[in-house]
C-alpha cells in the first residue's frame, strides 16, 4: 500500500525543483514539502488500499494444523468437535 507514496513524492519534488521560486527557498522548503506530500498521499492511499484488497482470508484446517498447532488446538477446543482436514476456516488478516 505504501509503494505509491514512495514513488510519487520524489517525482513531485523533482518537478518542483524546476521552478526558481522553489530552488531559492529549497533549503527551508525541502523537508516540510516532502513531509506534507508523504502525509497527504499516505492518508489518502491507505483507506483506498484497505478497500481494494479483501481483509478476510481462508485456510484449510489441515494447513492450520500443520503450521499453527496452537491455533488449531484452540479452535478444536472452542468447537467441541474434531474438524475435518478439508473444512475452511476464515480469519481477518488485519493491517
Amino acid at each position: 500500500m505504501g509503494a505509491k507514496e514512495l514513488v510519487l513524492t520524489p517525482l513531485i519534488m523533482n518537478a518542483l525543483e524546476k521552478y526558481p521560486w522553489f530552488t531559492r527557498r529549497a533549503k527551508f522548503l525541502n523537508v516540510p514539502t516532502q513531509l506534507l506530500f508523504t502525509f497527504v498521499l499516505y492518508s489518502s492511499m491507505i483507506p483506498v488500499g484497505c478497500a481494494l484488497y479483501p481483509q478476510m482470508n481462508n485456510v484449510t484446517v489441515g494447513t492450520l494444523k500443520r503450521y499453527e498447532p496452537s491455533a488449531y488446538e484452540e479452535m478444536r477446543r472452542k468447537m467441541h468437535t474434531v474438524p475435518t482436514a478439508q473444512q475452511l476456516v476464515f480469519f481477518n488478516k488485519g493491517l
